[in-house]
């Protein structure tokens, strides 16, 4: 959630940036789900796809977005911390 990211440094224009830059199906979905507080099952309902799907999308996202926070912390030379989502 954007408060468990605040705790560990990450403010909600931060975590934007880091959104902006996934593929748009992970983009929508990562959206939903940490931003507007929709359920996996709601997800799936709102995007007419299987629960499967939108699991593995968020999943995806989560990896997409560890990965990005470290490559701009790394570039940036900035501390590197795991995002909690």
């Amino acid at each position: 959630s954007v408060k468990e990211l605040r705790e560990y440094g990450f403010d909600k224009d931060y975590l934007l940036s880091l959104i902006s830059k996934l593929p748009s199906l992970l983009k929508r979905t990562i959206e939903l789900y940490v931003f507007d507080h929709k359920s996996e099952k709601e997800i799936a309902k709102i995007e007419g796809v299987s629960y499967g799907v939108v699991r593995t999308r968020i999943s995806r996202a989560k990896d997409k977005l560890k990965e990005l926070n470290f490559i701009y912390s790394k570039d940036k030379n900035l501390k590197q911390e795991t995002i909690q989502i």
